[in-house]
């Protein structure tokens, strides 16, 4: 057998072309749709330089002592962190008062969802949802699994009773964002728990709640009591580091669930979770007093920009997130186009969607839209 060396490959690959991978890909790949998270397309633009309100950061920041301790745990970083966070877990358990023999960490929440899809979905499996952050349709297209996307209600919430109707023999997962993204708005407790106990207990509830710490509404709570109040119905809560405590570039988040669960996720996969995103982590959750104070500076901005938007004519929708979404009654994409002219950057998942952000973001914002719709109700 000849051996192939490194210039007769190149040489092969000059001559027909890099070859048709499709018949070595998994079938789950070769078939599933291409994302629509615009950070998963190649072609995703080079958004650096411009003013982040799309992305729903904390224009906050970390706590000081969080970002020391990031600083610190670098240091170190020729060593590997502990591969079973338990300093973390240890303190998200006292934080929120969970059981840490519940707790899985991972590199944000997105690896965490995918995580739960090699667990529990098959080909064929369905998974309900409404409208929200996409990385759970990209979970269930990689299973082959399919994704049963139930309208939101008309005033743009989770429709939780169309979800209950449209449960099959098939459906294997049923998932609430809560509150919702990209829309803002929540369910409450007592309905996602009304809902949790209607549904057959051989289907899996995962409740997103990356924006739970935002909400002000005092029915909009986590669901994280119900775990231990339906110990015979498989439920997961998700929760992230990267919004409420600004790490979204450091990369950590973790799931609860029952232990039993979390025996059969942890088998999936080591689910890393950094040396510096440990120990940023861990300090955040004990600044709880920093934190409020951002929280109170974000409902400051939303009043203000909600204010100021409705002054412009537009539709402002409520939240309980740190982001608005807004219909400016113009093309959504010529608004973000005319705002990125300008050095803003805002999403469009439905209409238009903005991060509160500082409040000097929020004026420079505010006053670039009231530039672009004059403009362009000028040129109608």
């Amino acid at each position: 057998m000849t051996r192939m060396t490194e210039s007769t490959y190149d040489g092969m690959r000059q001559e027909t072309g890099i070859p048709d991978l499709t018949g070595i890909l998994s079938d789950d790949l070769r078939n599933k749709p291409a994302s629509k998270r615009e950070a998963r397309q190649k072609g995703c633009p080079d958004y650096r330089g411009l003013l982040h309100m799309g992305l729903n950061e904390n224009a906050f920041g970390m706590a000081p002592s969080a970002k020391k301790a990031a600083i610190d745990a670098a240091m170190k970083g020729n060593y590997y962190e502990d591969f079973m966070s338990r300093d973390l877990k240890k303190q998200i358990a006292e934080t929120l008062h969970v059981n840490p023999e519940g707790i899985m960490t991972g590199a944000g929440s997105s690896p965490l969802i995918e995580y739960l899809g090699q667990a529990f979905l098959n080909p064929g499996d369905e998974v309900l949802m409404c409208r929200t952050f996409y990385a759970f349709v990209d979970m269930a297209q990689m299973r082959s699994a399919k994704e049963v996307i139930v309208p939101l209600t008309k005033d743009y919430r989770y429709n939780l009773p169309g979800m209950l109707s449209a449960v099959t023999e098939k459906t294997k997962m049923a998932v609430i964002t809560n509150p919702n993204n990209p829309t803002g708005q929540y369910v409450s407790y007592d309905e996602i728990r009304n809902f949790i106990e209607a549904l057959p207990k051989n289907i899996v509830v995962v409740v997103d709640e990356a924006y739970i710490q935002f909400a002000t509404a005092p029915d909009c709570r986590t669901v994280l009591p119900l775990i231990d109040e339906f110990p015979d119905h498989p439920i997961i809560v998700l929760r992230t580091f990267s919004k409420y405590y600004g790490m979204a570039g450091l990369r950590a988040g973790f799931l609860v669930t029952q232990p039993a669960i979390l025996d059969w996720l942890d088998a999936v996969s080591e689910s890393e979770t950094s040396l510096t995103a440990q120990a940023a982590a861990e300090a955040a959750l004990k600044e709880q007093d920093y934190y409020r104070d951002c929280k109170r500076k974000i409902v400051e901005g939303i009043d203000y920009i909600t204010r100021e938007l409705t002054a412009l004519g537009c539709d402002v929708f409520p939240t309980q997130t740190n982001f608005i979404m807004f219909d400016p009654h113009e093309d959504p994409q010529v608004i973000r186009q005319k705002l990125i002219e300008r050095g803003i950057l805002i999403a469009t998942p439905m209409f238009c969607r903005v991060t509160v952000g500082t409040m000097d973001d929020n004026r420079a914002f505010i006053a670039c839209m009231k530039d672009i719709l004059k403009e362009l109700r000028k040129a109608a």
